[in-house]
């Protein structure tokens, strides 16, 4: 009945640029606000977007980078502190124990998720300052550090300082283009159509919220929305029962502060009792928003594109249906569409099927000692090939971590998640102008398996790998047939 989405990397969508400007504003408030070394302005270097990906953890005691698999394992090579890989030695490595296994008391108190592609401009922060202080033998507290760059990061966003930047130069910093607009246009229209209410709910101020939606769908973007909800501090919006408050979109005045003047307008201090088209209302919680509209359950479909701050309690506070987007897929299938990527997806799909006729030839009495020698190195042999094609096949993904959605053979926590706490997820809400506002997606059969994603490329099948490898059998059972 309704459909809701969150601005950030949902509707809008930025380029590399935007991290640009948040590592190089949080880098200079680092220098000017909290007296760091002035010579980091050039020494820290630039943003690098080969430091990290989404769905990654920065350990805030040492500000080493790793990938968790949905069990809690980490890959010891695959764990960075800035651009050096971490030995098995490392002090940072052994944190976790000789296990690689990451307990969730030990998530909770010390890793920071990169949840969301905002949290890419810090991880390289992090990483480029202490890579100077180490090569400099400049003496800190790392956990202090990295507690500083947080902050800073932080700032950017609340002093309105990444917001002014963006609005400076829109093109710069957001993808945009008539075809991009039109597609997305068609998509909000086809909702409004079939008596879909729309609206909008962002953690942004109003100025900015405006000056990017008229960026890319028009002067007449509040057309497309029912109500529009700005400043909403999420995520407490999920949990609190604070009222809505309106702004008098062009007023002068500021109730907000550290929004400065891109609040737009006096906010309003007499009782909100209804949410009316055309007007902008800032605070607020999900559960007034339920009161005053009756859109509530699963009813209401929620867009976004940060799991924990947009989706997670959006869905389990509230049963709303959740849809991720998730710009990363499109990458993804992309890789797994190449020649190179199906040629190793199938060589791994045919040694785990050798390592299972393998074993059943096997026989079930213990065998003598140097046959079982024999034995266990060629399943030793066998599962070290089966290691090293996954090995091959994160590497097409990304150089250093891999797929978003893969460690290895598993799924990472983030994709997992992923398919916990969402019904849907795509590359961009405007896919859903292929489909009919009254489509129902339905989990293809990988959806249940936790090794894979609903998108993920299909190996052969069982019945085709033992053809390949054992052709007189596959002959010899259709002859019985």
């Amino acid at each position: 009945r309704s459909s809701a989405s969150t601005f950030d990397f949902t509707l809008v969508h930025y380029k590399a640029a935007l991290n640009e400007l948040i590592y190089d504003l949080a880098l200079r408030r680092l220098v000017e606000v909290r007296q760091y070394p002035a010579e980091l302005l050039e020494a820290a270097g630039r943003y690098d977007p080969t430091l990290a990906i989404r769905g990654l953890s920065l350990d805030k005691r040492s500000g080493a980078i790793v990938k968790l698999s949905y069990r809690h394992n980490l890959n010891p090579a695959r764990v960075f502190l800035g651009r050096r890989r971490v030995e098995r030695d490392d002090p940072a490595l052994r944190l976790f124990g000789d296990s690689n296994h990451v307990s969730v008391a030990t998530r909770d108190a010390y890793l920071r998720p990169l949840h969301d592609l905002f949290s890419l401009s810090e991880a390289s922060l992090i990483g480029n300052v202490l890579d100077y202080f180490q090569r400099q033998g400049i003496e800190h507290d790392t956990a202090a550090v990295i507690g500083d760059i947080m902050q800073s990061v932080t700032d950017v966003h609340l002093t309105g300082a990444m917001h002014r930047g963006v609005l400076a130069d829109p093109a710069r910093f957001i993808h945009h283009g008539e075809a991009r607009k039109a597609r997305l246009h068609d998509t909000l229209r086809r909702f409004q159509a079939a008596g879909k209410k729309l609206f909008i709910s962002s953690n942004s101020p109003y100025k900015y919220v405006a000056g990017g939606m008229d960026f890319v769908l028009g002067p007449d973007w509040q057309d497309f929305f029912d109500v529009v909800i700005v400043s909403a501090q999420k995520p407490s919006f999920y949990s609190s029962s604070r009222p809505f408050r309106r702004v008098e979109v062009g007023g002068a005045g500021d109730a907000h502060g550290v929004d400065g003047d891109l609040t737009g307008g006096r906010v309003t201090w007499e009782a909100v009792t209804e949410l009316e088209k055309g007007c902008v209302y800032t605070h607020g919680s999900l559960a007034e928003l339920a009161r005053l509209t009756g859109w509530n359950g699963p009813n209401v479909l929620y867009f976004g594109d940060s799991l924990w701050a947009d989706l997670v309690d959006a869905r389990r506070l509230h049963g709303w249906t959740t849809a991720a987007v998730v710009a990363e897929v499109e990458e993804d299938i992309r890789v797994q569409h190449q020649d190179e990527y199906a040629y190793v997806l199938n060589k791994r799909g045919l040694l785990r099927e050798l390592l299972r006729l393998v074993q059943r030839e096997l026989t079930a009495d213990a065998p003598s000692p140097a046959a079982a020698g024999d034995d266990a190195l060629l399943l030793q042999t066998i599962e070290d090939c089966i290691n090293k094609t996954t090995s091959e096949l994160s590497l097409l993904s990304h150089e250093r971590w891999g797929s978003v959605f893969r460690t290895e053979a598993h799924q990472t926590l983030f994709s997992f998640s992923l398919q916990r706490f969402v019904d849907l997820y795509t590359a961009r809400i405007d896919n859903l102008a292929d489909y009919s506002p009254e489509h129902r997606f339905y989990p293809n059969s990988r959806s249940a398996d936790v090794s894979s994603m609903a998108h993920d490329a299909a190996a052969l099948s069982q019945h085709e790998l033992i053809e390949l490898l054992c052709p007189d059998d596959v002959d010899e059972e259709e002859g019985e047939r």
